[in-house]
């Protein structure tokens, strides 16, 4: 008799089924939470060397004497502006000489204490920012392959609270972390628990549920993603200092215990985590791609109905094209004008809403091709795959927008290339809307035949 017939007749949506998902979206919330919240945290602001032997220097003009003092210690750069990273010594003699900061200053209005300028992440030390991402990334895709086997084995109840708790204490190490190195390990640690909980807890409500209904569990983890990006937001308003932000993201991970008793990556990632690059406001940026999120998962509501293929090759298909059409921007708008800006921004927005739309989709979708035995293993190693190339997400963007012609209309060629390729690919994957989910290898090899 197969499993789904039996969850027909027991009950397609009852108690459990509604704990399990409530249980499922309040973690996929705490995972978004811990995810989003290092585009603020990892903020580099302004700043400038400290002047050497100023006591009580800071970035802000103290006094007309002050800034006489900046002038003939700072050097300015080709745009006016001080050097970050460089400071003089002499008084515009011959004899002066260059040297690279020891000490910085930071604009302290809008963040007064980030990740970077608590352990002066700047200058040549900057590419370590974006190392602790792959290295969170990489936790990520060891986790969505490694978390999904053992769950196949031991169970996935069991495995997802394990993963909950490490994910919450992790969280909450990351807040005290004494040194960058101690950061980056707790945070390695809350990306494995990401990649499991994303796989164990999705499996978990899509084996309980009837596949008529299945389609809520899909939604519940859709809305939860969107909500947590958008919390994480506002938290990120209301707490500017990173230490207390990540604190605040990472205890209700803990608290989501309770619940033991009644039970693309690429490109979404390289989008998400690099927002700050855009023009305009940080925060208002942030609330609005957070938003789409959000929006997105209306569109899986009309899954069962157009079926995921079509979905997701149309959403994929949007997202490339509004990528690819920055393409025509750079080459002939006008880049000094605001209204360039306002379109680019408008063109990300779209692309990340595409994106957004096939993420959580691409979940179910992949689940539903593997046999019950495998299913966890099946959707960890698929996720594992769109991790590693999210690992390479931050450092695409980083030096990618360094271009001298292109700038960062180079990363957005790239992206909406690969999205156009994964768009004409998805069309020959099976369709599964309405199927029973495969038991055996043997129903799995013949799925879609």
């Amino acid at each position: 008799m197969e499993f789904d017939y039996v969850v027909k007749n027991v009950g397609e949506f009852g108690r459990i089924q509604l704990i399990m998902t409530i249980f499922f979206g309040l973690t996929t919330a705490s995972v978004a939470l811990q995810m989003i919240v290092t585009v603020f945290m990892q903020q580099t602001p302004e700043h400038r060397c400290a002047i050497p032997g100023l006591v009580n220097d800071t970035f802000e003009i103290q006094s007309p004497w002050h800034q006489c003092l900046i002038n003939q210690t700072i050097p300015v750069d080709e745009n006016g502006e001080y050097e970050g990273c460089l400071w003089r010594s002499g008084n515009y003699s011959k004899n002066e000489s260059v040297w690279p900061c020891k000490d910085w200053v930071y604009d302290t209005s809008v963040f007064p204490r980030t990740f970077p300028t608590e352990f002066d992440l700047l200058c040549d030390s900057s590419l370590l920012i974006n190392m602790a991402n792959v290295v969170y990334l990489v936790g990520v895709a060891v986790g969505a392959a490694g978390g999904g086997l053992v769950a196949d084995y031991t169970g996935r109840k069991l495995v997802s609270f394990i993963a909950c708790f490490i994910h919450g204490i992790a969280g909450i190490g990351a807040a005290f972390s004494p040194n960058y190195g101690a950061y980056v390990a707790f945070r390695c640690f809350v990306g494995i628990c990401h990649g499991v909980l994303n796989n164990t807890v999705i499996v978990l409500c899509m084996e309980f549920v009837s596949p008529r209904k299945r389609i809520i569990s899909l939604c519940t983890a859709a809305f939860s993603w969107g909500t947590g990006i958008l919390l994480g937001t506002l938290e990120a308003y209301l707490i500017r200092d990173w230490r207390y932000l990540q604190l605040a993201v990472a205890l209700p991970s803990v608290l989501y215990l309770l619940f033991w008793w009644l039970t693309v990556g690429v490109s979404w990632y390289g989008l998400t985590l690099n927002q700050g690059s855009l023009d305009g406001d940080i925060f208002i940026n942030a609330f609005v791609l957070a938003l789409i999120d959000f929006i997105s998962a209306f569109a899986l509501l009309i899954i069962n109905r157009i079926g995921r293929k079509t979905t997701y090759c149309v959403a994929m298909m949007l997202s490339a094209l509004a990528m690819l059409s920055t393409i025509l921007m750079h080459f002939f708008a006008n880049k000094e004008s605001s209204a360039t800006s306002a379109t680019f921004t408008a063109l990300y927005t779209i692309g990340k809403l595409g994106v957004s739309c096939c993420y959580t989709l691409l979940f179910m979708w992949n689940g539903e091709f593997y046999p019950t035995a495998l299913r966890n293993f099946g959707l960890g190693i698929g996720y594992a795959f769109g991790s590693l190339g999210a690992v390479v997400s931050p450092i695409v963007m980083d030096q990618l927008m360094e271009h001298p012609y292109l700038g960062n209309t180079m990363p957005m060629m790239l992206f909406g290339s690969m999205t156009l390729v994964s768009s004409l690919s998805g069309l020959y994957l099976p369709e599964t809307a309405h199927k029973h989910l495969p038991e055996t290898l043997e129903d799995a090899e013949n799925f879609g035949v």
